[in-house]
């Protein structure tokens, strides 16, 4: 299974529970070290405006925790 796919189905999965762990929230990070597409920023860009918005509530929350992803990332 490619990462973007592993990816993609970890952020499916999140956005149908509302839920995002802390867990799942590593692996992303881990999926996201390094270069990324377009598409795989795309699919970012929706998780973090549902967890912006509320749909998605986020175990890792207080102002102390990490953000979803570090910002220095290349787009392939």
């Amino acid at each position: 299974m490619s990462e973007e796919t592993m990816i993609r189905q970890l952020i499916q999965q999140v956005l149908r529970s509302g839920y995002l762990s802390a867990d799942t929230e590593a692996k992303l990070a881990l999926l996201f070290q390094g270069s990324c597409s377009v598409s795989e920023l795309d699919t970012l860009m929706d998780l973090q405006h549902a967890v912006m918005s509320g749909y998605v509530k986020r175990e890792s929350s207080s102002p102390h925790s990490t953000p979803m992803v570090r910002e220095e990332r290349e787009v392939m």
